[in-house]
């Protein structure tokens, strides 16, 4: 589910991630991409569903499509909300400020993920004191705390300038509901 790109766009960066050809190249190679990419999905039994909503959409939006998707035969094992900061709210009262608007916002994805039994994974954006610091944790959320205590794990992207022109990162894991938090992971990043 997207809120922010287009269906198009998403999908043309995962041709790219699955066929290994360059973003700029996937129109002139489509034959090959479209080849490549049912190749990983057979071989990772893995089978994609992208929507694009608009800015604002709720969790009710999103089960009447995931609702839809099941009646055609095929079940999600795994939501990724693209982003969460963008997720309206179920609830509409006038009342509510942004953020307690947003923490109900992650509450609602939270159950919606439960109730279809699936994995979910959201991004949320940090403060702008974050941006300096070379470790982003749970206090570094923008705008509503309310969206780290309605979440399972959450993980944090670290870089720095240096990182960043190295193709480099760091994920920090600064929150979990179930062990122990804590502990930074490398990663290479592929900015192409």
């Amino acid at each position: 589910i997207t809120l922010e790109l287009s269906a198009e766009e998403i999908r043309r960066r995962f041709f790219c991630r699955q066929s290994h050809i360059k973003y700029e190249e996937i129109p002139l190679r489509l034959d090959e991409v479209l080849r490549t990419s049912k190749a990983f999905q057979e071989l990772h039994k893995c089978d994609t569903r992208i929507k694009r909503f608009p800015a604002g959409a709720d969790c009710d939006a999103f089960r009447s499509y995931i609702y839809s998707l099941e009646s055609g035969g095929f079940k999600p094992g795994v939501i990724i909300i693209d982003y969460g900061d963008l997720v309206g709210t179920c609830e509409k009262s006038s009342r509510d400020d942004e953020f307690s608007k947003q923490g109900k916002a992650y509450l609602e994805m939270r159950n919606l993920m439960i109730e279809f039994d699936a994995g979910g994974f959201t991004a949320s954006q940090a403060n702008r004191e974050a941006m300096e610091k070379p470790v982003v944790g749970m206090k570094d959320l923008a705008d509503c705390i309310k969206k780290a205590a309605h979440s399972d794990h959450l993980v944090g992207y670290c870089q720095t300038a240096l990182q960043r022109d190295l193709n480099e990162a760091r994920l920090y894991f600064c929150g979990t509901r179930h062990g122990k938090s804590g502990g930074f992971y490398d990663v290479r990043v592929d900015y192409e």
